[in-house]
């Protein structure tokens, strides 16, 4: 497969043709960015682990006969994918109160929420993200009605496979974001399914693991033990052991202190996580 001309560049992403024009090579680059994009950095190996955390994610939702863009692995930082018409929305999940929702609402960080919440967000950095309803997709034309039934659908039938599977390996799902786009007439999850689009907590005690930033930090504060993490049989590859391992570390409690703490906290104050949502 020959990767050509790159045709998108996102925040941490780049797109590029092949030789075959329903197929696309996923580029994982090792940008970090923050603030919609307007602070960035780079994160050595970020691209690396990144794609084969979303490669691993992916396969376990194909098994589940959840399907995506998603082909196969092609190098270190790259991915081949399927060329996707993408729905310009993101479908948001929440599992526990994190984030924007405990400042909307008064919600206490860690609290169980049951049903898990669906929320959608307008996929526009320039707008951050706005939240939007059914009634907004259907009126502008972003999507029809049979799509948001189905990207609803998708996106808790994900969160039930993944909740499952990060449980396995002592992890809670607390939120993440789904993207979907159509593919010969059928809709399909596209992007990715990494740590710059989900929060995970360990228990006990909660400790938060918020996109890839957490690796960073970590290495600031304490070099990780590397120690196998398991889920639904299956063993994680040897990066995604390195970060997840990375996360249950990065974040101390407040009962735990240690060297690169206070500068762990600032890194966190720099990179928010999960955007706005």
């Amino acid at each position: 497969m020959e990767k050509r001309e790159e045709i998108y560049k996102g925040k941490a992403k780049s797109v590029h043709r092949t030789d075959d024009p329903d197929l696309f090579v996923m580029h994982y680059r090792n940008d970090t960015s923050a603030f919609d994009g307007t602070k960035v950095e780079k994160l050595a190996d970020k691209g690396r682990v990144n794609n084969i955390f979303n490669a691993f994610i992916m396969q376990k939702l194909a098994a589940a006969g959840i399907k995506s863009h998603f082909v196969k692995v092609l190098s270190d930082n790259d991915s081949l994918v399927k060329k996707l018409q993408m729905i310009p929305v993101e479908c948001v999940v929440r599992n526990l109160a994190a984030g924007s929702i405990c400042r909307r609402y008064g919600i206490a960080e860690g609290t169980e929420i049951n049903p898990p919440t669906f929320e959608f967000f307008l996929k526009s950095d320039a707008l951050h993200d706005p939240m939007i309803n059914d009634y907004h997709i259907i009126s502008f034309g972003w999507a029809t009605q049979s799509q948001i039934v189905a990207m609803k659908e998708l996106t808790f039938r994900v969160n039930e496979v993944l909740k499952q599977l990060f449980a396995n390996a002592g992890m809670l799902l607390v939120d993440y974001k789904l993207e979907f786009g159509m593919y010969k007439g059928e809709l399909m999850l596209g992007d990715e399914f990494s740590p710059d689009g989900c929060r995970i907590w360990t228990r006990p005690p909660v400790r938060s693991w918020t996109r890839t930033v957490s690796a960073r930090i970590s290495a600031m504060s304490s070099k990780p033990t590397r120690k196998s993490v398991s889920g639904s049989g299956s063993t994680f590859p040897s990066c995604q052991t390195e970060v997840a391992t990375r996360g249950r570390r990065w974040v101390h409690s407040g009962r735990t202190g240690g060297a690169g703490c206070g500068t762990a906290r600032q890194r966190l104050s720099q990179f928010s996580p999960f955007r706005t949502h």
